[in-house]
């Protein structure tokens, strides 16, 4: 492992380097960000020729230190000080921004060597680093992360639930560094149009939340490495570095303007801000760049496969969870569960009391928990983040975007209390959407399963893939379907019954409401086909398409909303490979309400003898 640990000369003139290949690459792009970049430059150099121990040889040696630019404005002068570290050939930053480069607008890990995270939205880099941070302790590893973070994103709320928790776990081989330089985009406005502070009292605000403050003048690199130098004594606390800094420093027209934020210089202002850096670091395109091709990620299809329901006990989902992550935690020894604060709900405390040293407590802070699972998963660690449907869906959704599933994360997400039977908590607690919302997401695996046996087996092929699967259980019992001859695939559909006149096409527990309809359905005459797809994405087609010949019309039941749930996902394969009527039966545009199981499953049309009635219809009229 190597550690550059320059002199601070050596490492001003380094800053001074970033600084023109920032403003030259910009130029040549003819648009991207300044001002942060040039703000952060020093903070950098410190870090890159002085601080960390990396290899840009061994960019994944698993004992490296971590380093996430939270603030991905500036991933500029990251990448001019990867390259002049080693990372990559310099001339490289000349395809900054384009079509088929690896230097991306924001920190996209899965492009660049060097990046431990990909970041971009805001407020979610320290999140990211409290899950490497985490992931050291677990694994008596003695490498640090450092997260550089902006002063207008630590308005984000986030900041402060990753803060929180920082403190709790009493991190101290972490670093946070605030790029303290007073402005952001547009800002807080105070007498007409003087540009506000974003973030006042960045130090009492941190001591607060239990951090151990530095504070230094982030220009000045001999203040910088003394920084880092008590920062690494501190002992039971994380650490923030409150750099006081200036906006597009060393450039004399873009300093403390909020104008400079994203902003191409022209060919005299060029001239003119390199003049005023010094120096002679030109930026030489290389014409032999290889383009980059961005990755697709393959998702896991298996053959469809037939199978006799077999009556049993009812069992819950949620208690069949509990119960198999303690069976899979003794298999796998880098399993991890992160909890929002609702484990006697989930039953995720069953784990928590059985295998307490791997269970992470992260409050109701959803957003810090997703970002930081893709801290842990990142580092070696399988972390299932357990919650509430509604909660994971909706409050963390940009964090699964982003940090989960763009970085491929082997993060396995698991949303409880799903549909409308949510034990009479109503229209707040229910997810009637988060089918449509999870498919859309791209190279994440959605699974729904039927019943207990279902789900533990799906929670088995979970850990066996590598990559991000979000999985959707219910609260109530529901009846058994499959015991264990049944064997699940990800990606396969299963045929329950066969059937000429009608298919029924469902998944999660609704598949046992088109089952006992096909009862009722025989008991008239009617053969209703019975296709359940326990993974919505990706989708068994074969099995849609063999469905819809054989009967020349679907029926999809779930319980969830007819927009853009599983019904959407039939009607978009058939419309392309074998058109036949479909028709879409769930939850309409409507938000549910309070009530039993039984009031809201009558009340929505969501029963068996509602599927029965509706194909009854169709096929009869």
């Amino acid at each position: 492992m190597l550690q550059a640990a320059e002199s601070p000369q050596a490492i001003r003139d380094k800053a001074r380097d970033v600084r023109r290949l920032v403003l030259q690459a910009v130029h040549r792009a003819g648009g991207g960000h300044v001002g942060g970049p040039l703000s952060v430059a020093d903070i950098l150099a410190a870090l890159y020729f002085h601080e960390l121990r990396i290899d840009p040889a061994r960019p994944q040696d698993p004992d490296r230190d971590r380093m996430i630019l939270s603030k991905g404005h500036s991933t500029l002068a990251l990448y001019a000080t990867l390259a002049l570290r080693g990372y990559f050939p310099v001339a490289e930053l000349a395809t900054a921004y384009q079509v088929d480069s690896r230097l991306q607008g924001h920190p996209d890990m899965t492009r660049l060597p060097g990046l431990d995270m990909s970041t971009g939205s805001l407020g979610q880099g320290l999140s990211a680093g409290v899950g490497m941070a985490i992931a050291a302790k677990l694994g008596g590893k003695s490498y640090r992360t450092f997260v550089v973070i902006g002063d207008g994103e630590s308005q984000e709320g986030q900041v402060w639930e990753a803060a929180h928790v920082a403190a709790r776990y009493k991190l101290d081989n972490l670093v946070g560094i605030l790029d303290w330089n007073r402005f952001q985009q547009f800002g807080w406005r105070a007498d007409g149009m003087q540009q506000a502070h974003p973030l006042e009292n960045p130090r009492q605000k941190f001591e607060a939340f239990g951090w151990h403050v530095i504070e230094t003048d982030g220009h000045d690199q001999a203040q910088l490495l003394r920084a880092l130098e008590e920062a690494r004594g501190v002992q039971g606390r994380p650490v923030m570095i409150v750099a006081h800094t200036i906006k597009g420093r060393g450039v004399s027209f873009m300093e403390n303007q909020a104008d400079w934020h994203a902003k191409a210089p022209n060919d005299q202002q060029l001239a003119t801000a390199l003049s005023d850096l010094g120096g002679d670091l030109m930026l030489v395109p290389d014409p032999a760049a290889v383009p980059y091709q961005a990755k697709r990620w393959a998702l896991p299809m298996a053959p469809t496969r037939r199978f006799t329901p077999v009556p049993g006990k009812a069992q819950a989902q949620r208690d069949v969870f509990g119960n198999e992550l303690i069976a899979l935690s003794k298999t796998y020894p880098n399993l991890v569960v992160l909890d929002g604060d609702l484990a006697n709900s989930t039953k995720a405390d069953l784990f928590a009391a059985a295998v307490p040293e791997r269970f992470l407590q992260m409050g109701i802070a959803e957003q810090n928990m997703a970002s930081a699972a893709a801290g842990l998963a990142h580092s070696g660690y399988i972390p299932w983040i357990s919650t509430f449907t509604s909660f994971i869906v909706k409050r963390s959704l940009d964090q699964i975007r982003v940090q989960v599933a763009q970085t491929h994360a082997n993060v396995k997400l698991v949303g409880s209390y799903s549909g409308i039977m949510t034990n009479r908590t109503g229209k707040s607690h229910q997810s009637l959407a988060d089918l449509a919302v999870m498919r859309s997401i791209p190279g994440l695996v959605v699974v729904a399963p039927a019943d207990g046996e279902e789900a533990a087996q799906a929670m088995a092929a979970m850990m066996a893939y590598q990559g991000p699967v979000y999985l959707r259980l219910n609260r109530e019992p529901s009846p058994a379907i499959f015991d264990k001859s049944y064997t699940f695939k990800l990606g396969a559909g299963v045929v329950l019954r066969e059937g000429t006149d009608v298919a029924l096409i469902s998944t999660g527990v609704q598949t046992s409401r088109a089952l006992e309809a096909a009862e009722l359905l025989a008991k008239d005459g009617i053969s209703a086909r019975v296709l359940h797809l326990p993974t919505v994405k990706p989708l068994d087609t074969g099995a849609i398409v063999a469905a819809a010949k054989a009967t020349k019309r679907v029926l999809v039941t779930e319980e969830h909303t007819v927009t853009g749930g599983l019904g959407s996902a039939v009607a978009e394969v058939l419309s392309e490979l074998h058109p036949v009527p479909v028709k879409r039966h769930g939850i309409e545009d409507t938000f549910a309400e309070s009530g039993s199981d039984d009031e809201l499953l009558s009340k929505y049309g969501l029963t068996a003898a509602h599927v029965a009635a509706l194909a009854k219809e169709w096929c009869r009229g």
